[in-house]
């Protein structure tokens, strides 16, 4: 997704200034980017879960606060990358974060 993301900057432009916007709650995006947010924690943690299942994860884990660092960190960081793209490899970092996470959660 990532990778994906850094092809099309005018999309993730769009999706950060309207994500920024829905912060309040009277917005008309407000309730959509609450779902979304709802809809994609729940997919990450459940596929940390997964993990923890098959044994590539240690057992005990806080699925849904992983989840949550996940996306903050691609969101945080996309914004980074908006700003100063020439600065920031949006999808090196990524990656090196992604490593470094499933580092910390194997058994």
């Amino acid at each position: 997704m990532v990778e994906h993301n850094s092809r099309v900057p005018g999309l993730v432009q769009l999706f950060s200034v309207i994500s920024g916007e829905a912060v309040t709650p009277g917005h008309p995006g407000h309730d959509w980017a609450r779902r979304r947010y709802r809809r994609l924690r729940e997919t990450v943690a459940a596929a940390l879960r997964r993990g923890v299942e098959r044994g590539e994860f240690r057992a005990g884990l806080d699925a849904e606060a992983h989840a949550d660092r996940l996306i903050a960190m691609m969101d945080g960081l996309q914004t980074q990358w908006l700003i100063d793209p020439e600065r920031v490899d949006m999808v090196t970092v990524f990656q090196g974060y992604v490593d470094d996470l499933i580092a910390t959660l194997r058994p």
